[in-house]
């Protein structure tokens, strides 16, 4: 059986501890699964929030309560080329003035001006909740929303499924893999910003005898910044289970 030379580079240094058997796996399911929850927390929140704002938006329109308000504000954001355009609306309900900011499409925005006269829905038991209606009934807000609730919900069932199968791997690797020695065959540190990256090209031999080469793997190694990376030839260590699972300590 092979032994992980005392010498041998690690690309990760947080597998010491795993390389020489003080730990019994690598990773943590805790700290993924903390992670997961935590992605999911916020997508799905996001998503529950949104998808709320458009339910209630429906209801709003549902109702029949109308009353005439009036443009008091306007204004336009730009960010990354990209234009957003709200309105401020002030309207009557018996004898008690309310307002609301909503985001609206530039053709409305163009179609109005401090003082234009607008048609508001509003909730009859809570007069506070409003939105444009009647022939000025604009969705974009609601749209757009619904639509980042989308996407972050479905970026955090994408990050919870990569870490899911991350950890999956590395139970894998910890209960079927084999130490195997391997060799640096090319290394280089790239910086961006103040994070400094070391790449390794690698090659090894699998406990079935099959070479595997030009292999590659990087890891953030800000402490080799002064260093460099090891040169061809340093020893490495290379967990496997096979030709098309394995790991570079």
């Amino acid at each position: 059986m092979f032994a992980p030379q005392p010498n041998a580079f690690l690309l990760n240094p947080a597998n010491a501890k795993f390389v020489s058997r003080e730990a019994e796996r690598i990773g943590s399911t805790r700290t993924m699964a903390l992670i997961a929850l935590v992605a999911l927390a916020i997508g799905l929140g996001v998503l529950g929030y949104q998808a709320f704002n458009y339910w209630r938006g429906e209801q709003i329109h549902a109702s029949s309560e109308q009353v005439q308000g009036a443009v008091s504000d306007g204004y336009e954001r730009t960010s990354r080329g990209n234009t957003t355009y709200y309105l401020t609306i002030s309207y009557d309900v018996k004898g008690q003035t309310y307002s609301f900011e909503d985001q609206v499409s530039e053709e409305t925005y163009d179609n109005t001006f401090i003082g234009t006269r607008v048609t508001v829905s509003y909730l009859a038991d809570d007069p506070a909740t409003a939105a444009l209606g009647g022939r000025w009934r604009d969705d974009t807000e609601r749209n757009n929303g619904l639509v980042i609730g989308l996407i972050a919900g479905g970026i955090a069932l994408i990050v919870a499924a990569i870490i899911a199968y991350v950890d999956l791997n590395n139970r894998r690797l910890s209960r079927h893999g084999q130490f195997v020695g391997g060799t640096v065959e090319s290394g280089k540190i790239t910086r961006s910003k103040n994070s400094y990256t070391l790449t390794l090209k690698y090659s090894f031999t699998t406990p079935d005898g099959e070479r595997v080469t030009n292999k590659s793997a990087s890891a953030v190694r800000n402490d080799l910044k002064d260093y460099g990376p090891p040169p061809a030839g340093t020893p490495l260590t290379v967990l496997v289970v096979n030709k098309r699972t394995f790991r570079l300590m």
